[in-house]
């Protein structure tokens, strides 16, 4: 398996070819910048020895990646929000209003937004914490 760091930088390499181009373009409009940080999805401040999620997403929910596995042997890919403190975000909890109207959309939604994206041969299951943060697993 390559190393994550390999896959965040194909995953940026093979953007060009589709809308998710235009990523930091449309945050940088969301969040009324001057210009985008980067025109990247990953970089290397956002790329871990296992995990990497998208540039500036800290305050927002994120697309990540991750190696799993003993050995790293799986590939897991999302859009989720993190909840570990950090020096960027001491306290994950002020995204909570964020992560509730995730949840709500989500069981509003579940059978089309599944589906829209991910097809009708996937199973999935959504769990939810006792912080009502949710974990979406996707298995295709």
């Amino acid at each position: 398996m390559k190393n994550i760091n390999t896959i965040a930088q194909e995953i940026n390499a093979a953007a060009v070819n589709y809308r998710m181009s235009d990523f930091q373009e449309i945050r940088r409009q969301i969040h009324g910048l001057l210009r985008p940080k980067t025109h990247k999805i990953f970089t290397n401040q956002t790329i871990n020895d296992n995990r990497a999620f998208h540039s500036g997403g800290r305050q927002e929910i994120q697309f990540n990646i991750g190696l799993e596995g003993d050995q790293n042997e799986w590939l897991r890919y999302g859009l989720a929000f993190s909840l570990e403190p950090s020096q960027t975000l001491p306290d994950p909890m002020v995204l909570e209003p964020k992560v509730l109207k995730l949840n709500e959309y989500i069981r509003e939604n579940q059978f089309v937004f599944l589906h829209s994206f991910f097809g009708a041969s996937c199973r999935e299951e959504i769990l939810y914490s006792q912080k009502k943060c949710s974990f979406f697993l996707i298995a295709c």
